[in-house]
């Protein structure tokens, strides 16, 4: 537990320095989009191939990663059914808000800057691995099934520009030739024929791949230094939303998937996604779509400050429950 309780504390101590950075202007704002541009276009490609890459595909590997997407499958049904349940009960007097931007937002994780770094500094590259196939899971999710999510009891704008069969296509195709989903079939395509890179080229992009911890939770510092937090917080009724999603749903999570007969690095994998905090697509992609991203992106704030506290508990409660 010394362990882990370490890691985490060296964690929320960089997130800490990228807050007081910004506020102090040492780290601006302004800083912040070459800072992820650096992030997921060199030190997370590092990353994902120095993990993937490096492992032997073996009967246990498939199995896992075929769990994984089933196990990741119904996770993702079960946020969008508890989201809705909520928002309906939280906002029933409310007529005038869109349910199904709260709902895309109570349903997506933040697993590129905040889950990828963290649970590899925490449980490993295998817990890694397994978290960068619920990432493609969610990438399907948000780029075909959540437009149809969002439009759910509320009609979107008639005047606002529609995205088309053609334009959505290109989005979706746009959003896997970034560099980490092309790294990831591409270091996939070499697990599964076996070939690897020259020692040196992989020694290079594990240092580079190391320094993504770094980098995002000072992201996240900035992030969070920007933010109105005391405004965001005011509003009662979207504290509670999003605050169950990351205080009550890893909860319940663990009570649906604890009990199956799966692989314990699974298990981990799963239950770690569910403590972190909102994906910051919905707020985009509802702006396009023509719905008001207001509530995302509040999701986002909340839950992010919120899963500071959740996520170091979660980790600390795996480790000790799995002997890890």
């Amino acid at each position: 537990m010394g362990l882990i309780l370490g890691k985490i504390f060296s964690v929320l101590v960089i997130i800490g320095i990228g807050y007081g950075a910004n506020k102090i202007n040492v780290l601006p704002s302004e800083i912040e989009p070459h800072l992820n541009k650096m992030l997921f276009t060199i030190i997370i490609p590092g990353m994902l191939f120095s993990t993937i890459t490096t492992k032997e595909l073996d009967p246990e590997l498939s199995d896992m990663t075929l769990t994984t997407l089933i196990c990741g499958v119904f996770m993702y049904l079960v946020f969008i059914i508890v989201g809705l349940i909520l928002v309906k009960l939280i906002y029933r007097n409310d007529p005038g808000i869109e349910p199904g931007v709260y709902v895309c937002s109570f349903s997506s994780f933040n697993t590129a800057l905040i889950g990828f770094p963290i649970i590899n500094s925490l449980f490993g590259s295998d817990a890694l691995f397994l978290l960068v196939i619920i990432n493609l899971i969610m990438t399907i999710y948000v780029f075909v099934f959540m437009p149809m999510v969002m439009n759910m009891g509320k009609p979107k704008d008639p005047n606002a520009p529609k995205l088309g069969p053609v334009g959505f296509v290109k989005l979706f195709f746009k959003s896997l030739w970034s560099p980490s989903p092309v790294c990831v079939f591409l270091a996939t395509g070499m697990l599964f024929l076996g070939l690897r890179f020259p020692a040196p080229i992989e020694e290079c992009m594990t240092y580079i791949g190391n320094a993504s911890t770094v980098i995002s939770m000072l992201i996240v510092g900035i992030q969070l230094g920007r933010s109105d937090i005391r405004e965001v917080f005011k509003k009662y009724k979207e504290t509670l939303y999003f605050g169950i999603k990351v205080i009550l749903m890893p909860v319940v999570a663990f009570f649906l998937i604890n009990p199956l007969s799966i692989p314990v690095e699974v298990k981990i994998a799963l239950l770690f996604t569910s403590t972190l905090p909102c994906g910051v697509t919905p707020a985009p992609l509802a702006s396009s779509n023509g719905h008001d991203p207001t509530p995302a992106a509040e999701g986002i704030v909340i839950t992010c400050i919120i899963s500071l506290v959740t996520m170091t508990i979660g980790a600390v409660f795996m480790s000790q429950y799995y002997m890890i």
